[in-house]
């Protein structure tokens, strides 16, 4: 698989960020016909550990969390020395990434909305644990061996893809991700215009905050007559439909 930009050098060596490693080589050796990103954030969105765009077949948002996993009363957890979060929580996160995403590349693709199928992936689980049985908003895999192709081949198997990517569509969408064009201008919402027309009785209660806090009352909405005050303040203009009282 084409991958379009380099693991970052400084987090090589790092055991909080091997497993991403380790993710990022198996996209990179794969030879199923794709383009992957690795750690791209979408404006609005948050960051997708690996993007991938398998050709012919599905758009993945891979989140990638390393450790091992231990069951407790409230559930799976990670384990204390990488974080101690809850599986439930790492499920969250992995739909989160993947709709930001989503959210971003419909704003580009006007015939049709890209479909992201959201992927957690559990690199130091054994394949087949029973982590993977767990439904929710994102499909969960376990270990490293033939990561890639299990990855397109249950994406596909669990979801209806209408529109999967074709070769340009990928290159296309990697680009924006990469690039981060900004995001198409709206037309700012025209500013109301006073009317000229004198108010009916609905709109009389609104006088009172139209002439501040110069002591008017309504006397009758009927006929919107206004005691107005006397010798208080400074002058105030008033409309010309006003009646005095």
């Amino acid at each position: 698989m084409e991958m379009l930009n380099n693991f970052p050098t400084n987090l090589r060596g790092s055991r909080r960020h091997q497993a991403d490693l380790d993710v990022f080589l198996a996209f990179a050796n794969s030879d199923i016909d794709g383009i992957a990103v690795y750690g791209a954030v979408p404006p609005g969105g948050s960051q997708v550990d690996i993007t991938a765009w398998i050709v012919g077949d599905v758009r993945t948002a891979v989140e990638v969390k390393g450790g091992e996993y231990i069951k407790g009363a409230s559930g799976w957890q990670r384990t204390a020395d990488l974080g101690g979060e809850s599986l439930d929580t790492q499920i969250s996160q992995a739909f989160e990434a993947g709709m930001g995403l989503h959210r971003y590349l419909k704003r580009y693709e006007g015939e049709h909305s890209p479909f992201v199928v959201n992927v957690l992936v559990l690199p130091d689980m054994p394949v087949g644990h029973e982590i993977e049985r767990r439904n929710g908003q994102a499909i969960v895999l376990c270990g490293r061996d033939n990561l890639v192709e299990r990855i397109r081949n249950t994406t596909v198997a669990r979801n209806k893809i209408h529109f999967p990517p074709t070769w340009a569509e990928a290159r296309r969408e990697a680009q924006l991700l990469l690039e981060r064009p900004p995001e198409p201008e709206q037309e700012p919402a025209p500013e109301p215009q006073p009317s000229a027309e004198p108010p009916n009785g609905a709109d009389a209660v609104g006088i009172a905050s139209l002439l501040g806090d110069h002591g008017v009352y309504i006397g009758r909405v009927e006929n919107l007559h206004l005691h107005l005050p006397e010798g208080k303040g400074q002058p105030v203009e008033y409309p010309s439909w006003f009646t005095a009282a």
